[in-house]
């Protein structure tokens, strides 16, 4: 997640699926640790050091809930002495550099292309890293500032509710979308008018 913050030996960081590398004496091949989706860490590689944390590889989205992940998120920069660094302004921006990372990836591609990364393990594998880095932050920026994120998500939801109402933007991405072309069968949709109204200024068709 964020730099080491002290000479220590080291070049630790959470990097998206929170990958981490431990410090200088432990930087050869083999000696990568991943937290996926669970708590602590598993080593990688044959022979692991026994005194790291460990952490279960099994568990996905359905057994781990997101105080899991919170949790796993706070043990981790708790450690490092990391929390001094997490203001919300650091971890608002560090968030942005990394969801740029995870632009990157869809740069260049077409609407087509990037629904297809979901396809080709090696290029979603690279996604999913830096969505994780995404994700890890901005559980971070909840840590420190104490924020209910269900609850937070949910008033949201509510608000989107009320200002996309289903039956006026199914199909559409927003207020600036007209829907699809009207034809025979497919009433002229005018938004906040209901199926068929005419257009302010011109008559409805039951007129006639």
């Amino acid at each position: 997640m964020s730099p080491s913050p002290g000479p220590v030996n080291a070049s630790e960081k959470c990097v998206s699926s929170c990958t981490v590398t431990r410090n200088a004496s432990y930087h050869e091949p083999g000696n990568r640790v991943t937290a996926a989706s669970a708590l602590g860490y598993k080593a990688l590689d044959e022979n692991p050091r026994p005194d790291l944390p460990t952490i279960s590889t099994a568990m996905n989205d359905s057994q781990t809930t997101l105080s899991d992940l919170r949790q796993l998120v706070w043990e981790f920069v708790e450690r490092r002495d990391w929390h001094q660094f997490h203001a919300p302004k650091n971890l608002a921006m560090s968030l942005a550099i990394e969801a740029a990372e995870l632009m990157e990836h869809f740069q260049w591609l077409t609407l087509e292309q990037s629904r297809a990364v979901a396809q080709e393990p090696a290029k979603l594998a690279a996604v999913g890293e830096e969505l994780a880095d995404v994700l890890c932050y901005a559980l971070a920026m909840a840590n420190e500032l104490g924020l209910d994120v269900s609850t937070a998500i949910r008033d949201k939801m509510r608000k989107n509710e009320r200002k996309y109402p289903a039956e006026e933007f199914r199909g559409r991405f927003g207020a600036d979308d007209p829907g699809p072309t009207p034809g025979p069968s497919t009433p002229l949709r005018i938004p906040g008018l209901g199926p068929g109204a005419a257009p302010p200024g011109q008559p409805d068709a039951e007129a006639d």
